[in-house]
């Protein structure tokens, strides 16, 4: 199956908008990003606030519709990304979520270092850590209190109120 297949099978189920359908995890992350849709040669402007395997989300006042085909071109400090991506869901005045559809090879190798940075940078436990059953005593609250600060690090981040500079240092700190 195709990625265009993959997204249009995705797109036509009947849950659009129901759930959490990401199959892979996403990163808080901050570059710029210029969006190009050949079709009308309408561009926009937007902020990266995260980033997984299969997309990221875009945040722009003024998103393109969902299933516009794009190129785009996502900075971060002197590293520049481009590819294919369709637009998979868009809120007016908020943003758009993309899925990356083609990329030339040099540029999976850029966004695969990306994603390599914050997969490490970013402390994740396996769920049955995060939620011990009922009755045991698996978790500290020490342990419980690390993990909704890393929680609330990654949405401050996410949201742009710290920089990952600051969140990485900060996250280094509670793992002593």
């Amino acid at each position: 199956m195709t990625t265009d297949q993959k997204i249009k099978e995705s797109e036509s189920s009947g849950n659009s908008n129901r759930g959490e359908r990401r199959r892979s995890p996403r990163f808080p992350f901050m570059a710029e990003l210029d969006a190009l849709d050949p079709k009308s040669n309408i561009r926009i402007q937007g902020r990266v606030s995260d980033l997984g395997m299969g997309g990221c989300y875009v945040d722009t006042i003024s998103p393109f519709p969902t299933g516009t085909t794009l190129h785009i071109r996502m900075r971060k400090q002197d590293e520049c990304f481009e590819a294919q991506a369709k637009v998979t869901h868009s809120t007016m005045y908020v943003g758009m979520g993309l899925i990356f559809v083609s990329a030339a090879p040099d540029q999976v190798v850029l966004f695969q270092k990306w994603l390599l940075e914050l997969s490490t940078a970013v402390p994740t436990r396996p769920r049955s850590q995060v939620s011990p059953t009922p009755g045991s005593n698996n978790t500290s609250p020490k342990a419980d209190a690390s993990e909704v600060l890393s929680e609330l690090l990654a949405v401050l981040t996410r949201k742009g109120a710290l920089t990952e500079e600051e969140s990485n240092t900060m996250l280094r700190k509670l793992r002593r």
